[in-house]
């Protein structure tokens, strides 16, 4: 540069048109500074520093491009000043190039951290290496926003929403509080914060924030709805559904969403066919998994199963490996009597995972539905024995235990879960002394002794109280077994013929189980099939053996009494069959032979 050049430079340099210019850009008038400064730099072209400037003041009247243009030839003539950096990286921001604002404001950074731009360009470089992928490096930059203001709000809010987007809700929770110790009114953060306590199972101070926030601003559906969510979370369903209306009230969408958790709400407040449409409405918006379970469940309350099947089948279409899905199916097999369907699924999570203890009670009921009582006791047991507090194994067993008469055992197990579960209604209502389920099993204990005196006696108190209950037809018929094996048959085939002759369907219910009408009455026949063997009548005997053998083909009792009729009848090729079929079911056969 010449001498002349150069004292053009200094005399524009301290000229009074450019001390206006730098006044008019302090001062925010930037359109005045441009002016200033078209003049300037046509008259010398050659002043980068007067392009920086003006880009500057383009930069803040949003004109960007304009911007970027004067701030491209500053950074290319001065690469080692941070300034052209900054705004160059805001400009470009602001023009959406975001891996060019990233690079332009990550370079001044380096170059010079303390520029009063340094938090605006942090912020950008937060933002976008969020946009990136690059969560280390926002999180980084926030640390430096809020290390060096700690109560900027956009950062706390923006490294929250980071957290809570990436699961670490403690951490957004307590950027939240910040935020909110600064600004206790948002209602946006309030909302926010309220999620975050929702996803940490603090549904009550989620309703808080809720609460706080719909005072703020009362008609805001997202809110509304979100409230609902929590209410129903807490079994609160009136409330729940009382958000749901004021939501579709102050122009909520239902959409398949909001449709199924106003479901969940109808079926929490056993509102079941209102449940079912809900449910039916979400899935016609939008088929998911989990709305086919909640209406199954629906179904099974109401007892429809095969509807309930038809969901879980559907859902597992959508998702062959829900676990509970495949759960609830195996229990729906069990309440359709599909047991060979339920225990192919329960064996088929059991080879995945041995160690499934609800898969080996479950199967262990199935197992005994199908009187196959060694596979039902090898299960039962398997899953006492990796967890003895299994109340529902323990329940099943004790059941299993009682059809074997083996009513000690029975009684143990069901002491075992009445330990465990020492305040459970179902328990205690069966072990109270008056209750007639309970007076059943003293007998046969009384019986499995052979304290048959006792045994009468409990039965007979029983009796006496039990008229229009379901029970009794259990007392006739372990009575009448009773004097049966005492040879009373008189008074035995009373009590069997009354037992046979019962009407169950109007009675009571002593427990929360119905008691299985259809297994006391078999053995009534049977029973009374062998008395009259005993007394010879041997057609009476056929027709209430063949009645009970119809009911329970496994029978074996029942298949040697009959064998032994078609002997004293010379019909040795039915008595042989009966007998062969008596002894493949069971290897103690032997006994009955005698």
């Amino acid at each position: 540069m010449n001498f002349l050049s150069k004292k053009a430079k200094s005399s524009q340099l301290f000229s009074p048109t450019r001390r206006k210019a730098t006044q008019a850009l302090k001062a925010g008038q930037y359109a005045e500074a441009i002016k200033y400064y078209d003049g300037l730099i046509e008259t010398n072209p050659e002043s980068v520093s007067m392009r920086c400037d003006r880009g500057e003041a383009y930069l803040f009247l949003n004109e960007y491009e304009k911007a970027k243009e004067d701030l491209d030839i500053y950074v290319n003539k001065r690469p080692e000043d941070e300034r052209g950096y900054y705004l160059r990286g805001i400009a470009n921001d602001r023009l959406n190039l975001r891996g060019d604002a990233l690079n332009d404001l990550s370079r001044a950074l380096r170059i010079k951290d303390d520029n009063p731009l340094a938090l605006e360009a942090l912020k950008i470089c937060a933002r976008h290496n969020y946009d990136f992928g690059n969560h280390d490096k926002a999180f980084k930059e926030l640390n430096l926003i809020l290390q060096r203001s700690a109560n900027d709000t956009w950062a706390l809010e923006t490294r929250g929403r980071m957290y809570y987007e990436n699961k670490q809700y403690q951490e957004a929770l307590n950027d939240f509080n910040s935020f909110l110790f600064i600004q206790p009114n948002n209602v946006n953060i309030l909302e926010l914060r309220g999620t975050t306590y929702r996803k940490l199972n603090n549904s009550k101070d989620a309703l808080n924030d809720f609460s706080q926030a719909l005072r703020l601003n009362p008609n805001d559906p997202n809110i509304l709805i979100k409230r609902s969510k929590n209410y129903l979370v807490q079994k609160r369903y009136s409330n729940a559904l009382g958000d749901i209306e004021k939501f579709v009230h102050y122009g909520g969408e239902l959409n398949a969403s909001v449709l199924k958790n106003r479901g969940l709400i109808y079926a929490g407040l056993s509102r079941h066919n209102e449940a079912i449409a809900d449910f039916t409405a979400s899935l016609e918006k939008n088929e998911k998994v989990s709305t086919y379970k909640r209406r199954a469940q629906v179904y099974q309350i109401l007892k429809q199963y095969k509807e309930a099947l038809a969901d879980l089948n559907q859902a597992l279409v959508l998702d062959d490996s829900d676990k509970e899905a495949l759960i609830m199916r195996n229990q729906v097999y069990t309440q359709l009597n599909r047991y060979d369907d339920a225990i192919k699924g329960l064996t088929k999570t059991l080879n995945a995972n041995p160690n499934d203890i609800n898969a080996l009670s479950d199967r262990g009921k199935n197992y005994m539905a199908l009187n196959k009582r060694s596979e039902a006791m090898s299960d039962l047991t398997k899953a006492l024995y990796r967890n003895p507090n299994h109340v529902q194994a323990l329940l099943t067993r004790a059941k299993l235990y009682r059809m074997q008469e083996m009513y000690s055992e029975a009684l143990h197990d069901l002491n075992d879960a009445i330990k465990i579960e020492p305040m459970n209604p179902k328990l205690l209502r069966k072990m109270e002394p008056n209750n007639l389920d309970a007076i059943c099993y003293q007998a046969e204990i009384h019986k499995e002794q052979k304290n048959y005196e006792k045994a009468i006696e409990v039965l007979t108190k029983g009796l006496e109280n039990a008229s229009g209950n379901k029970n009794m037809l259990h007392l006739y018929v372990v009575r009448g077994d009773i004097n049966r094996l005492r040879k009373e048959y008189e008074e035995s085939l009373k009590d069997l013929d009354e037992a046979i002759s019962l009407n169950v369907d109007d009675m009571e219910i002593d427990n929360d189980e119905s008691t299985d009408d259809k297994k006391y009455n078999t053995l009534a026949l049977c029973y009374r099939g062998s008395i009259h063997r005993n007394n010879k009548n041997y057609d009476n005997a056929l027709k209430d053996l063949d009645g009970s053998l119809k009911n329970d083909p496994r029978n074996i009792f029942a298949l040697c009494e009959r064998g032994a009729v078609y002997r004293d009848k010379g019909n040795f090729k039915d008595a042989w069959n009966d007998i062969e079929n008596a002894l493949k079911l069971s290897e103690e056969n032997e006994d009955y032979l005698e």
